[in-house]
Parts: structure tokens; C-alpha cells; sequence
């Protein structure tokens, strides 16, 4: 809430924790005219299969990369740990509908140095 206080001052919102069954999930809703300049800036009118990475994030610094990423990851993202024969692999991903935006997303962690795979 304080990141949000701080890149949108006067934006409205309502906050709500939802009930599931392993963690803890506050769901915040934004809106009003004075989000259209910020939605339009980061292109996030598109739905489903339309959804790209914004094109200003190709020439954005470090931080805004990662900003974006930790964004998806919060938003769609899960963890997953596998055993078998006594080995344990832990797995970091995220789900979505978009094929093309799974592409930009694995350029842009590779831009930041982070190896990733796609299935």
C-alpha cells in the first residue's frame, strides 16, 4: 500500500482479503479517471491472448524490469516442490493465457540475468 501511495497518490481504491485455503490474499481494487493516463502509459487495456509486455519496458532500467516481473509473479505466480528417489526440485513459474506475453516475459528475465523455460 505504500508503493501505491507513492506512484498513485489520489487514485481510489477498495481493499478486500480473500479466503483461500494457504495464504494469506488481499485483493486491491483501483479506480477512477485519474488511472487512465497510467493505464494507457503501460498498455493495460488488453486481455487475454492480446496481453503483451509494454513496449517501454524493452528500454526501462534494471529496477523497472524487476518492478514489472515481481508484478506478474505476485499477481500469477506459484511455487512448487517435487520429490522423487530422495531428490527434491523446487520450481518458481507463473500461469497465464498469453503465449506471446510468456515469451516477453522469459526475454525480459533473461535481460536480468535469469535463465527460464517455458511449458
Amino acid at each position: 500500500m505504500d508503493n501505491l501511495e507513492v506512484a498513485l497518490p489520489l487514485v481510489h481504491f477498495k481493499v478486500r482479503d480473500a479466503a483461500t485455503k494457504h495464504v494469506r490474499v488481499r485483493r486491491i481494487r483501483l479506480y477512477g479517471e485519474q488511472l487512465r493516463e497510467f493505464v494507457e502509459r503501460w498498455d493495460l487495456l488488453k486481455r487475454g491472448t492480446e496481453i503483451r509486455v509494454p513496449s517501454r519496458l524493452w528500454s526501462a532500467s534494471y529496477d523497472e524490469i524487476c518492478s514489472y516481473l515481481r508484478s506478474i509473479f505476485q499477481a500469477d505466480g506459484y511455487v512448487t516442490v517435487s520429490r522423487s528417489n530422495g531428490n527434491e526440485a523446487g520450481m518458481v513459474a507463473f500461469a497465464v493465457i498469453s503465449e506471446r506475453w510468456t515469451e516477453d516475459v522469459q526475454l525480459l528475465l533473461n535481460t536480468i540475468g535469469i535463465y527460464s523455460r517455458r511449458t
